[in-house]
C-alpha cells in the first residue's frame, strides 16, 4: 500500500522486480501518465486498487495491456 503523496513511475519500477507482487493499493496518490503506464507493466500484479486518486476515464487509458490484472478497483475517482 502507497499513498497520501505522489508515487513516481521510478517507484513503482523497483516494484516490478519483486516477483511475488500480487496485490498493489494506492490510496489517495497523485499519479502522473508516465506512473500510470508503468502500472501496467507490472507483470505479477492480479489485483489492482486506486482510490481516491483522481483519475478519470482517459488517464485509465494508460492501463491497458496488463497483463495478469483481474482486479481493478477504483473507488472514489
Amino acid at each position: 500500500t502507497l499513498g497520501y503523496r505522489e508515487v513516481t513511475a521510478d517507484e513503482l519500477k523497483c516494484l516490478a522486480e519483486w516477483k511475488s507482487l500480487r496485490k498493489l493499493f494506492l490510496i489517495h496518490a497523485r499519479l502522473s501518465d508516465e506512473t500510470l503506464q508503468t502500472l501496467s507493466k507490472l507483470e505479477t500484479v492480479e489485483q489492482l486498487e486506486l482510490e481516491d486518486c483522481g483519475l478519470t476515464d482517459e488517464r485509465l487509458q494508460h492501463l491497458r495491456g496488463s497483463a495478469k490484472l483481474s482486479h481493478l478497483s477504483l473507488k472514489r475517482n
